[in-house]
């Protein structure tokens, strides 16, 4: 998010393809869930909504809400949810 507060399209870019790889986990160094971390998937639609890729933000987001639903976290579940429609 640190990307897209000040309009940094280049690193932005940079990051979404670094976390790609990590889409299904947890974010990257994260030893333990107990602290709260969100999904990389959802990060990852955050970031496809930043860069217009618009054909990949419903995935990204819809992984985020399985991801959370595994994770047993309704509250991300539920936000992941309502962004795979807008």
């Amino acid at each position: 998010m640190a990307a897209i507060a000040p309009d940094d399209r280049a690193a932005a870019e940079e990051i979404y393809a670094t976390l790609l790889a990590r889409c299904d986990g947890p974010p990257p160094d994260a030893t333990s869930l107990s602290v709260e971390l969100r999904p990389v998937a959802r990060t990852l639609g955050e970031l496809a909504v930043f860069l217009g890729h618009d054909d990949e933000v419903a995935a990204h987001f819809a992984q985020a809400a399985t991801i959370a639903d595994r994770w047993n976290a309704p509250h991300w579940a539920a936000e992941a949810r309502s962004r795979t429609t807008t």
